[in-house]
């Protein structure tokens, strides 16, 4: 469903409610900001437009994050760098191993068809449910 649409279909409180939701918040969390009971917030979900809504939403964060995420990479190897380059064997130990978790799991995923574009959430989820990062 086009967002625009929806602004036509659904009420201001759905449309803020699927705001908080699509940002992070729970149903009960969405719905004491909006006014309305948690059940009404779980009888929006149900509805199909309001579903839509809220994927669409979803769907434009998303795509932000990941255009971030793409900004911020020039910084990350900047920084990955000088970690490389401490005066700490641990911290040069530790980050070598990220470098190269990252790289394996990276080359990982390419053999398995995951796109470049999601590669970088792939790895990031793997590396920090492998516990490479503490």
């Amino acid at each position: 469903m086009n967002v625009m649409l929806s602004h036509e279909v659904l009420k201001p409180a759905q449309l803020s409610a699927a705001t908080h939701l699509a940002s992070g918040s729970t149903g009960v969390q969405a719905a004491k900001l909006v006014g309305v009971t948690a059940e009404t917030v779980s009888r929006w979900r149900k509805d199909p437009q309001f579903r839509a809504h809220l994927n669409a939403l979803k769907g434009e964060a998303l795509a932000s994050d990941r255009e971030r995420l793409r900004s911020l990479r020039g910084k990350a190897l900047d920084s990955l760098a000088e970690l490389l380059g401490s005066p700490s064997d641990q911290t040069k130990f530790q980050t070598a191993k990220y470098v190269l978790d990252a790289t394996l799991i990276n080359a990982a995923a390419a053999k398995e068809g995951i796109g470049s574009s999601d590669r970088g959430f792939a790895v990031i989820e793997a590396i920090l449910h492998k516990g490479a990062v503490s």
